[in-house]
């Protein structure tokens, strides 16, 4: 803290060219170390403001555990006289957890039975024939597979062009 106030003093009523040439640019020469580099971006700071730092981190070492300590004796004392209360807030949130935990697993249960559906549907287009989409139970490059609809038309197609050659 002395050396604070000493600087701070230096910053009000005196100029310091040597300061002033130091944080120049050619300061941060590439061959400097980074010790060097660290030194310069810290004493490029405002002065207060790193003193306004260290005051705060000295009175948060004072008053943070100081602030802890009354928030727990007077959190237990509050949670120790009101037991009840205190019992059903954590039942009504852990109540919203169960019941937005269920709620998303009905959303996907019925998201997995509605894709399910359409697959469904889309394999019956499929084997009726009554669909011009490729065949997906097939490969890539091969063939469409042979559906019962269309042997039943190969055999009569079959059959007529025998009884012309006859």
């Amino acid at each position: 803290m002395f050396g604070f106030f000493i600087k701070a003093y230096e910053a009000l009523f005196f100029k310091n060219e040597d300061l002033a040439k130091s944080l120049s640019p050619a300061g941060n020469a590439p061959g400097t170390d980074r010790l060097d580099r660290l030194i310069m971006r810290i004493s490029r700071l405002n002065i207060f403001a790193i003193g306004g730092f260290v005051l705060l981190f000295a009175l948060g070492l004072f008053a943070l555990p100081h602030l802890l300590s009354e928030f727990g004796r007077h959190g237990v004392a509050i949670l120790s006289k009101y037991r009840w209360v205190a019992l059903g807030v954590v039942g009504v949130f852990l109540g919203l957890v169960v019941w937005i935990i269920f709620l998303r697993y009905l959303l996907a249960k019925k998201a997995i039975e509605s894709q399910a559906d359409v697959e469904k549907y889309r394999l019956q287009l499929e084997l009726m024939g009554k669909h011009d989409s490729p065949g997906q139970l097939t490969g890539p490059g091969h063939d469409r597979l042979k559906l019962p609809q269309d042997t039943s038309s190969d055999k009569s197609a079959a059959d007529k062009h025998d009884r012309s050659d006859s």
